[in-house]
């Protein structure tokens, strides 16, 4: 049986890989990934005035006002359908790039839009 050693207490950084500026900037990531994943579920890129969403069918902008503009509209049930498509994947089943995108799937709609 190995005894166990009193170690000194690390608690300046939980996360010891990224410093507060690096994970701040790997959630903005995450979250303009995420807002654009609501937009291509939502295929807000059709009605889009921008000439590059519609040519290249998804959002290619600022995604965050359309998904001001539209989610009010919706109703419970379609939310809780968006929010699945948008953990799935969307359309075209796009894995998360890191963790903290993963975690940023599973947030509200509210709260990332």
């Amino acid at each position: 049986m190995p005894s166990w050693r009193k170690k000194p207490p690390n608690r300046q950084y939980l996360n010891k890989r990224y410093t507060p500026a690096q994970q701040q900037a790997l959630y903005d990531a995450a979250l303009a990934a995420t807002r654009r994943l609501y937009c291509d579920v939502l295929g807000l890129w059709r009605s889009c005035k921008s000439k590059a969403c519609r040519r290249h069918r998804r959002c290619c902008g600022e995604p965050k006002a359309c998904l001001r503009r539209v989610y009010s509209g919706l109703p419970k049930h379609q939310r809780d359908a968006l929010r699945a498509q948008v953990i799935a994947g969307g359309p075209r089943r796009i894995p998360p790039a890191t963790h903290t995108e993963w975690n940023v799937r599973r947030y509200p709609v509210s709260s990332v839009g």
